[in-house]
């Protein structure tokens, strides 16, 4: 994330006032896309490095332990670093390329979609997270690379209005500092969308611990996949929904009706704090 905090900003605001004959977005994908695809295979052999690195004398001040944790982290950070490359404007091309009024269709297909893989992955693969690592990460390697690909490939950005002299002045060296800066907190909608956001990211702050949560409860990790894919399938559900009722309610009412909905139910887990269950009755 601290990646994210000073490079996506600059990528995102480079990014609106690029110009190229493939789009403005288009390019920071196939940049990236090399790299985020080798540092998933690196971390699919990340275990094998170590153990060469150790045998080699490279690592040889390190316990073999130690060394496969080292190479991890680093393999862990390039993959982080790459991926935001493309995270930083990946939402963009959604506006740039579909039309407003078939967004939130767009959306809700896209959720669907996310959730049928979710689901695929969680209910069959994700039971073989210990054993059969390095296939996940390389399966998920091409996946990616086929999937980025194909849209570097065969979505075609729209044609955008060239950037004037004044504008290219005013997007460079501290001149473009202080255009960002105007334009990104002038606005109060802005803001509470900043908040809005922050608090969100903070929640997925717990992501790392379910894990550890649910296999301290007795669940397996097969149980833990099942669990994570009957929630996929819920997603598909509501995104379903959602992309029906959007245009039709509004988005911000449609989120201030899942977050209310979010809460409740985020505090049901409270629960955990005062019983336990066996780990069948759990899942």
């Amino acid at each position: 994330p601290i990646f994210g905090v000073f490079i996506s900003p600059y990528l995102s605001f480079k990014s609106d006032y690029l110009r190229t004959r493939w789009g403005r977005r288009i390019p920071f994908f196939a940049f990236s896309l090399p790299f985020v695809v080798a540092s998933i295979l690196l971390l699919a052999f990340s275990d094998d490095i170590a153990a060469f690195l150790h045998r080699s004398g490279f690592l040889a001040m390190l316990s073999p332990g130690a060394a496969a944790i080292l190479v991890i982290a680093v393999f862990v950070v390039s993959f982080q670093f790459a991926d935001v490359l493309i995270c930083s404007v990946f939402q963009y091309i959604f506006n740039d390329t579909v039309p407003v009024m078939f967004i939130g269709r767009f959306m809700g297909l896209m959720r669907i979609v996310g959730g049928a893989v979710g689901f695929l992955y969680n209910y069959f693969i994700f039971k073989y997270a210990e054993s059969h690592s390095k296939e996940i990460f390389i399966g998920t390697a091409m996946v990616y690379l086929i999937g980025i690909g194909m849209l570097c490939l065969f979505v075609k950005e729209g044609e955008y209005p060239p950037v004037t002299k004044e504008e290219k002045a005013n997007s460079r060296g501290v001149a473009g500092l202080k255009t960002y800066f105007r334009e990104a907190y002038s606005c109060r909608f802005y803001w509470t969308k900043y908040v809005y956001s922050t608090t969100n990211a903070m929640t997925w702050a717990v992501g790392p611990f379910y894990i550890f949560f649910y296999k301290e409860l007795g669940l397996s990790l097969e149980y833990v996949g099942k669990a994570a894919a009957v929630g996929s399938a819920a997603a598909i559900a509501a995104a379903y929904f959602s992309s029906i009722f959007i245009a039709r309610w509004h988005p911000l009412r449609l989120i201030t009706y899942s977050s209310v909905f979010a809460i409740v139910f985020s505090a049901t887990g409270w629960v955990w704090l005062f019983v336990t269950l066996s780990p069948e009755a759990f899942f």
